[in-house]
């Protein structure tokens, strides 16, 4: 996953929505995480796998 200072955001800005068409970049402040860009493909990705693993779960558990 790519990093990107905070403080470079709107200076790179092309640049960072460029990688994050590719795959998460992470946003740091103070050389710590604290957001994570991605593109609206993956993010939904994301929620269809978290849909999913609770779906399993609360199959589980009713059984």
């Amino acid at each position: 996953m790519k990093a990107f200072p905070a403080s470079a955001v709107t200076r790179n800005a092309s640049d960072l929505f460029e990688a994050a068409a590719v795959a998460p970049v992470v946003i740091t402040r103070h050389h710590k995480p604290r957001f994570v860009i991605m593109s609206v493909e993956h993010y939904e990705a994301l929620l269809r796998k978290q849909q999913g693993i609770e779906d399993v779960l609360e199959k589980g558990s009713s059984s």
